[in-house]
């Protein structure tokens, strides 16, 4: 049996795309999703220069360049039958895929017309939270679900790989790049986050190039469970991984610091902390329960499902804003004086406050006031370590 790796969404791998992607769906809403609409569906995601194709006709190449230009539906059907697929519809469903995945719209053949859900407007309007949806959708995505015949409990699924990962990273106090690829995509069940976690820390203890690459081999070996390795089971986890990691990244519950050839290492977001430990004291990352598709369809559509922790108890919010008030206090400390005037102010109100006044939408409005806040310390301290940088140079230069 082949062992499927966790994926969103290889068709889509930038998930900022995914607005346009629904905005476009919701042009063929209410249409049965059977072939000829999963074909349309893609001609209409050419016409909008959603998706680019890779064979291109001669003479609609100047058309794609000049962005001004509109394209017409007739081209782009021409574009599309010009790509010679071999199942022209399954670019439609693999399209519409990570939409139906994060409860944005129903879009399968067998459940009848398109609809795009009340998430899913929710996602198209002006004054969408991306962030916070994006965290909703991705907290309650598990493997298997009603949903899709993709990855089921026979092939070893058991896993909400949001929270997985959560644990996963807690345990090894983040993850590079190579271990985010190798061992988040291959997380097929929660209950390999222990082992994993201790084979994390054997190929940290390892020191020669050849080791670590032995060492990797085996464990994909181990996982495809098989002898040798094709070079697309040698590059598949590299490939989802990043698409996940771009995916967990809009939730904003995760730090991500790149090195100076694009290497990027992964760990906890540490303004959101408070939040995480409450998440995972909740839930060890196994896959829930349904009794019916109707039941999943109704969870992973509703963005009040399920009730946060901090949502619904004041303590909870308290104990997030007194973290947030010591991050805040520390990076505050870190700035230059002339820095510290310019914010002191902003500073003093934010931090010098009884919490015990403050009803709960007032303490979610603190929450965000002193996430922002931090960012702007942050950004000044940026903007003075550059100029100081900038400043050397000249000296340097001159």
């Amino acid at each position: 049996m082949r062992q499927p790796l966790i994926s969103m969404s290889t068709t889509v791998r930038n998930p900022e795309r995914l607005q346009g992607f629904l905005g476009v769906l919701k042009q063929v809403e209410g249409e049965p999703f059977n072939s000829a609409t999963q074909e349309k569906y893609q001609i209409l995601l050419i016409k909008h220069r959603l998706y680019l194709p890779t064979k291109i006709p001669k003479q609609y190449i100047d058309l794609f360049k000049n962005s001004a230009e509109d394209i017409t539906y007739d081209i782009a059907e021409k574009i599309f039958h010009a790509q010679k697929y071999e199942d022209p519809p399954m670019r439609g469903r693999q399209s519409v895929n990570p939409l139906n995945k994060l409860g944005f719209c129903i879009a399968k053949e067998s459940l009848g017309t398109v609809q795009i859900t009340r998430l899913g407007n929710l996602f198209l309007s002006d004054d969408a939270d991306i962030g916070y949806i994006f965290f909703k959708s991705m907290l309650k995505l598990q493997l298997p679900n009603p949903l899709s015949d993709d990855f089921t409990s026979k092939q070893g699924f058991n896993v909400r790989p949001l929270i997985a990962t959560m644990h996963l990273i807690k345990a090894v106090s983040g993850l590079t790049q190579i271990e985010f690829s190798l061992f988040v995509p291959t997380l097929t069940n929660y209950g390999k986050t222990k082992s994993y976690a201790e084979l994390i820390c054997k190929r940290r203890a390892l020191k020669g190039k050849k080791e670590i690459e032995s060492f990797d081999k085996k464990f994909l070996k181990g996982f495809y469970k098989s002898r040798t390795l094709t070079d697309e089971q040698l590059s598949n986890p590299f490939e989802y991984g990043d698409n996940l990691m771009r995916y967990f990244r809009l939730t904003k519950y995760f730090q991500i610091v790149k090195g100076p050839f694009g290497w990027w290492k992964v760990n906890l977001e540490p303004s959101r902390i408070k939040e995480i430990e409450q998440l995972l004291s909740l839930y060890d990352g196994a896959a829930m329960n349904f009794e019916s598709l109707d039941k999943y369809i109704e969870y992973l559509t509703d963005i009040n499902q399920p009730a946060l922790p901090w949502e619904s108890d004041a303590t909870k919010s308290v104990d997030i804003i007194q973290s947030l008030i010591e991050l805040v206090n520390s990076d505050f400390e870190g700035l230059n004086v002339d820095n510290q005037i310019k914010v002191k102010e902003k500073h003093e109100a934010l931090t010098d406050i009884n919490l015990a006044d403050l009803d709960s939408k007032e303490l979610e409005i603190l929450i965000n006031n002193l996430r922002a806040f931090r960012l702007e310390i942050i950004q000044l301290a940026r903007d003075t370590k550059l100029k100081r940088n900038i400043e050397k140079l000249k000296c340097i230069l001159a």
